[in-house]
């Protein structure tokens, strides 16, 4: 069975592709948002959910922060701003 490509989406994702590709170097969010990601490392990400230690206060809670950064680094990484 031959494959059908259809020349409209061939030259659609031709035409669209540079777009794409310079919004996503843009990293600054529209006003009203913040980034989640700097596109260089990853500060700011918990392996766990950072709002389950809202309770908690001083050393306790900056300790149980520290080790969720800590977990989240041994399972994910940015590799080319990825």
């Amino acid at each position: 069975m031959k494959q059908f490509v259809c020349p409209f989406w061939v030259a659609l994702a031709t035409w669209i592709m540079p777009f794409s590709v310079s919004q996503a170097s843009n990293l600054t969010p529209p006003e009203g948002f913040r980034a989640i990601f700097n596109g260089k490392d990853l500060t700011g990400w918990y392996g766990l959910n950072p709002h389950s230690v809202d309770k908690l206060t001083g050393e306790k809670r900056e300790a149980t922060l520290q080790q969720m950064r800590d977990d989240f680094t041994k399972h994910w990484r940015v590799e080319n701003g990825e």
